[in-house]
């Protein structure tokens, strides 16, 4: 089945909640203006069911990491064909999905990196989570929140650079729009 979505008309968005459990009645009220939503920090566990936080009209996929920090959240709509890619992190909290927008076929890379982890720890993640996503598909996207700032990385901001150099290595564009 072909999605009824195409690359040209897709709405994409990323955003660092600090608390979905709070803020959950905010992301109900605009989620309808995204196709696809990536979510950081959403500070859930196991403890809260999915059934919470499930929308009509979108799947939902989340890795949690503990209540009171980190974990993830994507939000897709139903019409946007969609999978689940396992992938292995330990630090750099990520989740791997198959999409197709019309019909491009895409990995979409959504991470959270916390502001606790090595430039080491992340460099070698990135790279194998990078990795798993260009095996899937060669057309990758990566979205989130990766405590880098690119905007000031020649002013000493070593994760900035990091993050910079393996968008070169990946032959990647870093788009930020603030």
């Amino acid at each position: 089945m072909l999605s009824q979505h195409s690359a040209k008309h897709c709405v994409i968005g990323s955003y660092n909640i600090n608390s979905l459990g709070n803020k959950f009645s905010e992301v109900m009220e605009w989620i309808q203006a995204f196709d696809i939503l990536t979510i950081q920090e959403t500070k859930l566990d196991k403890s809260f069911p999915d059934s919470q936080f499930a929308i009509d009209g979108y799947n939902m996929f989340r890795r949690d990491r503990k209540k009171g920090g980190g974990g993830i959240m994507v939000y897709i709509r139903n019409s946007i064909p969609s999978h689940r890619i396992r992938v292995k992190s330990n630090e750099v909290e990520a989740i791997l999905l198959d999409i197709q927008l019309g019909q491009q076929y895409m990995s979409l890379l959504c991470a959270y990196k916390p502001p606790a982890v090595t430039n080491n720890t992340f460099t070698n993640e990135m790279y194998a989570l990078l990795d798993s996503a260009i095996a899937n598909r060669s057309n990758v996207m990566c979205l989130g929140d990766l405590n880098c700032d690119t905007l000031h990385s020649l002013d000493g901001g070593k994760e900035g650079r990091t993050w910079l150099d393996i968008c070169d290595i990946y032959d990647m564009v870093n788009l930020i729009i603030i």
